[in-house]
């Protein structure tokens, strides 16, 4: 889920990782390609959320840091914060075609979003992967990342080990 289950609207985002469709959300501005390919009553595996993602209204600051479909639960902090809450965003995709809510995320006034793009050059983005040395150059540029109230990670396996 990628929203609170306070709200009217519940928005889910789906990853296939097979062949046509990758990286694709279920409710987008044009119409989902996802919708295209699957029909009602096609069966799918849906797996439970894992980690410990709280979220306390207190936190002014935070630095939260995905790739891929690990944007899911930070875009539901993003959208319950509001504007009262500072984030860094540092979110990483193959490229900004497979980038989950990108369009939602560029309209955040509360965000700054630095985007990695490792199979992909677009200007004013980073090329590669968010990894140690990508981090510790961001936090060279920038000491206050360090003075976060919460820091959150999601992604896949190989971002947060």
């Amino acid at each position: 889920m990628a929203n609170s289950c306070a709200g009217p609207t519940l928005f889910v985002a789906a990853q296939q990782r097979s062949s046509v469709l990758v990286s694709k959300q279920l409710l987008m501005e044009r119409p989902p390609i996802i919708c295209k390919k699957i029909s009602t009553g096609t069966e799918m595996v849906v797996f439970e959320p894992e980690g410990q993602f709280v979220w306390k209204p207190e936190y002014k600051k935070v630095v939260a840091i995905a790739a891929g479909s690990g944007i899911t639960p930070i875009m539901s902090m993003l959208k319950t914060a509001g504007t009262h809450t500072e984030f860094q965003l540092f979110y990483g995709n193959k490229s900004q075609k497979e980038a989950l809510f990108l369009s939602q995320i560029q309209a955040l006034s509360n965000t700054q979003t630095h985007f990695f793009y490792s199979q992909e050059n677009v200007a004013g983005a980073h090329h590669g992967r968010i990894d140690d040395a990508a981090l510790k150059e961001q936090i060279k540029q920038d000491l206050n990342l360090l003075q976060a109230d919460a820091f959150f990670l999601c992604g896949p396996q190989q971002l947060v080990e």
